[in-house]
């Protein structure tokens, strides 16, 4: 189904990996006005449920395509080398137009344009590669 055409600044974002990066940009994005949907996957059922509890998505998916089919902006925060399987995944899914980006900080210019290749010849979906600036992937010791 493709996306539902959004008011100006009303977007519907897909998180495909929802642990600490994917985690903090959902409650980033859903503080921050402009998003009032995100749908949030992960393979591990319970970082997908302590994304729900702690209102980082507002639904949750059983796959990524499942989430990505309504998305109009996707963002894939999954270990780096999962990514290129990750867009192979989503991009049946895809509507036209639907932008996807990635929070992988030390992909090589290969893993990108292999995985951006794939999403193009599926949809012509706008790729914009994209790097992480959150630190290491460790959670800090509860207090």
């Amino acid at each position: 189904m493709p996306p539902t055409p959004h008011a100006a600044g009303s977007e519907t974002l897909a998180i495909v990996g929802t642990g600490l990066m994917g985690g903090s940009l959902g409650l980033a994005s859903l503080g921050g006005g402009g998003v009032d949907r995100v749908i949030g996957y992960d393979r591990d059922p319970r970082q997908l449920r302590r994304a729900l509890e702690r209102r980082a998505v507002t639904e949750t998916a059983s796959s990524p395509g499942e989430a990505v089919d309504q998305a109009t902006l996707v963002v894939i925060s999954t270990p780096v080398g999962a990514i290129p399987g990750a867009f192979q995944e989503i991009a049946p899914h895809l509507s036209t137009g639907t932008v996807v980006t990635d929070v992988g900080s030390t992909k090589g210019r290969s893993t990108w344009r292999s995985a951006a290749s794939r999403l193009r010849r599926r949809r012509g979906a706008p790729c914009c590669g994209g790097g992480s600036l959150l630190g290491s992937s460790t959670e800090p010791d509860p207090p």
